[in-house]
């Protein structure tokens, strides 16, 4: 398993462009292949929020991001982005030396 970690820029405007401040998201919603996963609330001067989408198993999958508004209207979705969580382990090292010391 692995943790898939989001970060999103946070819009400075509403859809109508009237001005959209952190004090006005209630919290940042992080979908995978469409369902909720995990979310975050922006700090008060943030630009960004990180968002870790924990115990992912191997495959791939799309994520999007939505903003939800202090009187719970939420955004329409961020643009998708693919993630691909490795099924195999990585290969072995190689050891280029010992010595005795």
């Amino acid at each position: 398993m692995a943790t898939v970690v989001a970060v999103v820029a946070l819009p400075t405007t509403r859809r109508d462009q009237t001005p959209l401040t952190t004090a006005d998201i209630a919290s940042v919603h992080l979908k995978r292949n469409g369902q909720l996963v995990a979310q975050g609330t922006p700090q008060a001067t943030a630009t960004q929020v990180t968002i870790n989408d924990v115990n992912v198993l191997p495959g791939s999958y799309k994520y999007t991001a939505t903003i939800v508004d202090q009187q719970g209207r939420e955004s329409d979705p961020s643009q998708e982005v693919a993630a691909v969580v490795p099924t195999a382990a990585p290969s072995a090292p190689v050891i280029v030396s010992i010595s005795i010391q």
